[in-house]
């Protein structure tokens, strides 16, 4: 038996939706022009239907393209998912036990806990809070979804790039100035950083919470770090820290 390794490297073609198959389609003409000039997004094929075109079997493939835990859910998720009660019945909107057990895990008040699903829509909502006129920064190479969903709600991006290989720090000073002297509101920090891995400190945390900008640290990757941000939250009120279920606990499909 073998496991073949499938790098399914998601794919952004750099064309717009009018250059593309859609250039003639006359209902274009109602959306968007702005959203029109965004890269496409061209997701990964499915395993299933990867399988069936390569001639191989569902287990003998392994998906990496999204770092997703190959091991799955802990089997005490699945009984409890089997075990599922209510599903007919809408859920807590203010979602009060959620938010409470939360706050126990990672070490923080109920109140300061908002759940959503997945991190991709709290950055969403995140950036929805800001003017749009304002700017958000981000720190490539760094996850895309940021400048992506800044380009959705039409926020201008200033991309303050890290350095060179290997060490890719973050260019603290290039931030602040994006946000003090650029109007720059909204500033994104993976850490660990997808792809890169680094962590951001907390002396680089205080450094650009003293500026006038909301700071979301994204912390997908936390567990596998043993660091978090989130003990500096009662520091400073313009932090917001992201943590998520899709990696460590195996439930990027229960979103």
């Amino acid at each position: 038996n073998f496991i073949r390794l499938v790098p399914l490297l998601t794919v952004i073609h750099m064309g717009s939706m009018k250059s593309g198959s859609n250039a003639n389609d006359p209902t274009l003409a109602f959306v968007r022009e702005d959203f029109l000039q965004l890269p496409q997004y061209s997701p990964v094929k499915p395993l299933d239907v990867l399988a069936a075109e390569i001639g191989v079997s569902i287990p003998e493939l392994v998906k990496l393209d999204a770092n997703e835990n190959l091991y799955g859910p802990m089997s005490e998720v699945l009984e409890a998912i089997a075990n599922l009660q209510h599903a007919h019945i809408y859920p807590d909107p203010a979602q009060t036990h959620l938010r409470a057990a939360l706050a126990n895990y990672v070490g923080c008040q109920p109140e300061n806990v908002v759940a959503g699903v997945g991190s991709d829509e709290l950055l969403d909502l995140v950036i929805r809070l800001v003017d749009p006129l304002s700017g958000i920064v981000t720190a490539p190479p760094t996850f895309g979804m940021y400048s992506f969903l800044g380009k959705l709600s039409k926020c201008k991006v200033f991309d303050v790039p890290r350095s060179s290989a290997p060490n890719f720090q973050l260019d603290i000073e290039g931030i602040v100035d994006a946000v003090e002297n650029q109007g720059a509101r909204l500033v994104f920090i993976a850490s660990p950083n997808n792809p890169t891995g680094g962590l951001i400190s907390d002396d680089e945390v205080r450094r650009i919470c003293a500026t006038n900008c909301i700071l979301v640290v994204d912390e997908a990757y936390a567990e596998f770090a043993g660091d978090s941000t989130v003990g500096l939250l009662s520091e400073f009120p313009n932090l917001i820290v992201l943590r998520t279920f899709s990696k460590w606990a195996g439930l990027a499909g229960m979103r």
